[in-house]
């Protein structure tokens, strides 16, 4: 079965937050100390919902492998017109094209919304060699479209 990319729904919340909390636990990218739990994390889901953002949820053969969310980069009117972006993969699925086609999909649903286009993209290879997986860069960043 293909991977598919689908909007994400409030019975995602406990994969979510399962794999935010391996996230914030075992890393330092998300800047929490402290675990939210599903409440929190469905909360935070309807918040960028409701702000009119993508949030999307990855599965292949059935199974959750990642996801990926838009949001307001600043609350600062200089912002106002430029979003960030969150893409998580599931440990042990990293390197299997999931993030890319979540960032991918992420885009596309930005750009569908007519709410933002990029800026800038620019792909690199990882340290693993020459078939590694290919990752889009931080350095990506989506702006709003003007009104």
């Amino acid at each position: 079965m293909p991977l598919i990319v689908r909007d994400a729904t409030p019975a995602d919340v406990p994969a979510i937050a399962a794999l935010y909390a391996d996230e914030v636990r075992d890393h330092v990218n998300t800047y929490e100390y402290d675990v939210p739990h599903d409440a929190e994390m469905a909360r935070r889901m309807r918040g960028v919902l409701d702000a009119g953002y993508p949030y999307l949820v990855a599965e292949l053969d059935g199974e959750f492998v990642g996801y990926a969310y838009a949001s307001s980069y600043r609350a600062r009117a200089g912002y106002r017109k430029t979003v960030e972006n969150s893409v998580y993969v599931v440990p042990g699925r990293q390197g299997q094209g999931i993030g890319a086609a979540l960032m991918q999909a992420l885009i596309d649903a930005c750009e569908a919304r007519g709410g933002c286009s990029c800026r800038r993209r620019s792909c690199q290879r990882s340290e693993s060699g020459a078939r590694g997986p290919m990752s889009l860069s931080i350095s990506r960043r989506l702006r709003l479209a003007s009104g």
